[in-house]
């Protein structure tokens, strides 16, 4: 006797190959996707260290400039020592990526600043040849190298 034959015929689905198709392409553009949201949020992060340097840059420049028109009388030596009226003097001085900012009335201290500079930019001041006025701005951005 014979066994009946059964015709199956395929129906509508998706086979396991297929199955495991779909999900290793679906793998492979999730591990693109990552690697593209990484590099986004590195360059985003580098980005805002960028703007907030420069407001650094720039509160530091408006407040040396303030102090440098409002002074009487400019020392430079390795610090510059800007004296105001009624005898109040403000030191500005750079060590590595900094500039600090003293302001002492007599020999008393009345404050203290400290502004890093991005990696960059270095602080430098010299009078003209008269000796009243700054030459330079503070900042000077030096070519890459």
């Amino acid at each position: 006797m014979r066994s009946p034959r059964i015709d199956r015929k395929r129906t509508g689905g998706f086979a396991l190959v297929e199955t495991v198709g779909l999900i290793t392409v679906i793998g492979m553009l999730l591990s693109l996707s990552a690697v593209v949201m990484n590099q986004a949020y590195k360059a985003h992060q580098e980005a805002l260290m960028h703007v907030r340097h420069t407001q650094q840059v720039q509160v530091l420049a408006a407040r040396f400039r303030a102090d440098a028109e409002a002074a009487v009388d400019v020392t430079v030596t390795e610090e510059l020592l800007l004296t105001m009226l009624g005898g109040r003097q403000i030191r500005y001085r750079t060590s590595e990526d900094r500039v600090h900012r003293v302001t002492s009335d007599g020999e008393a201290e009345i404050g203290r600043e400290v502004w890093q500079l991005p990696a960059r930019v270095d602080a430098k001041w010299t009078l003209d040849e008269s000796g009243v006025a700054i030459k330079q701005g503070l900042f000077h951005w030096p070519a890459k190298g």
